[in-house]
């Protein structure tokens, strides 16, 4: 029984316990105990912390005192924060409804103004998920703002969990039911993610859990995206932003999501250029946020960035270069007037990844020696290519898109 009890996928879901489970038994998932027999002190409190454990979505445990055990848990209570332990261990039920209303007030004060949504449950799915992406689209410009909000919705989830079984917090469902939607589209629309170029073309996408239990609901066709994935960045997006002012806000903060992920997973591949590209990415963004450039401009620019890293891919085929060999050819090609040796940068760029990889060991980077015999095949590898002035300074940026590129290297 204890097995069974500890998976809440069982359809056992009520105990009897008369005593050694309310001192001794632990199943994170157990979240309400229903009290009918005295107890004191230390076992008192060791019976009521039976389902005090965080589980999943469940923040903390309900207490249903049927006898009256208030004045024993002061009591308890007193002796365990005398003993030096912190915190209120419980708050009865009147006082989380309290909170509770509280919450939804806090939540509410948050939202874009003209949110509208009284008649939620008579909305047909397609005006839901009209209505979500409004709101959505009035809070997901400004950072502080839909992460404040989400905060307080996280908190408003965790006392929901404790006067669910009040009848009187009904009046409040659909204000709850819209609070938790929004929340969820917003955490949606931030953590969407780029193209994962180690998965070949996998395209990760992004679903909404859902606008009712049943109701699956895509924050991409929210937006008019199809899917997240910056080859679809082109003129025929421009035109659709220009077209559905309504959730602007929303394609701006996809977009943004989707190439500063884009940028990050490149970043080791070509420390300099995509540093470069990461800082225009933030400025556009910061711009934005001052208003200092409108929407359609913002994705204008966010676009002309997508345009440069489908460039890039296409970049290595032309030259005939492999994935980590375009970041050292940018170093070179960049000191092209120093270079002595006639013929493609192509051939001297093989030569310096070979020299580079030929003497990479395991942990190199911690190892003063393995990064001297790396410097030092770079050298004999560039020596009457570059003029000996010059070899020192190619020789630094090399090192530190090495230093990038190949700090996990594995043999």
């Amino acid at each position: 029984m204890k097995k069974r009890f500890r998976k809440p996928e069982d359809p056992l879901q009520i105990v009897i316990v008369r005593d050694m489970w309310l001192t001794g038994f632990d199943a994170p998932c157990v979240h309400t105990m229903y009290i009918d027999k005295i107890m004191r002190g230390h076992t008192l409190m060791q019976a009521i912390t039976r389902t005090n454990r965080v589980f999943k979505d469940k923040p903390s445990g309900v207490i249903v005192d049927y006898i009256g055990i208030g004045d024993l848990l002061k009591i308890a209570t007193s002796k365990y924060t005398g003993g030096g332990g912190k915190g209120q261990p419980t708050i009865d039920m009147h006082q989380a409804l309290e909170m509770f209303y509280n919450q939804v007030e806090i939540c509410k004060s948050l939202l874009p103004e003209k949110s509208d949504y009284s008649n939620w449950k008579g909305l047909r799915d397609s005006d839901k998920v009209l209505l979500i992406r409004k709101a959505l689209n009035g809070i997901i410009k400004y950072d502080e703002a839909a992460n404040q909000f989400m905060l307080e919705e996280k908190k408003l989830k965790g006392l929901l969990s404790i006067v669910k079984s009040q009848p009187q917090i009904q009046e409040h469902s659909v204000d709850v039911l819209f609070i938790q939607h929004l929340s969820k589209a917003i955490r949606n629309a931030k953590s969407v993610k780029g193209t994962r170029t180690n998965q070949k073309d996998q395209i990760k996408e992004l679903i909404s859990r859902s606008i009712e239990s049943d109701d699956i609901v895509d924050v991409f066709a929210m937006a008019g995206l199809e899917r997240a994935d910056i080859s679809i960045l082109n003129e025929d997006f421009l035109l659709g932003a220009k077209k559905e002012k309504d959730s602007i806000a929303i394609k701006i903060e996809l977009l943004k999501n989707i190439l500063m992920d884009e940028v990050k997973l490149r970043l080791h591949k070509n420390i300099k250029k995509y540093t470069s590209l990461k800082e225009e990415l933030e400025r556009v963004i910061e711009n934005y946020h001052k208003n200092a450039i409108d929407s359609y401009t913002t994705i204008a620019e966010l676009v002309e960035r997508a345009k440069h890293l489908q460039e890039e891919d296409h970049r290595n085929k032309e030259l005939g270069l492999s994935d980590e060999e375009l970041a050292f050819y940018d170093i070179i090609a960049s000191k092209k007037e120093i270079i002595k040796e006639a013929g493609p940068i192509q051939d001297i760029v093989h030569g310096v990844v070979k020299a580079v990889k030929s003497n990479l060991q395991l942990d190199w980077m911690s190892k003063e020696d393995a990064k001297a015999s790396i410097r030092l095949a770079v050298k004999r590898e560039l020596r009457g290519k570059v003029g000996i002035l010059e070899l020192n300074n190619i020789l630094q940026e090399i090192m530190e898109q090495a230093e990038g590129q190949f700090a996990e290297w594995r043999a």
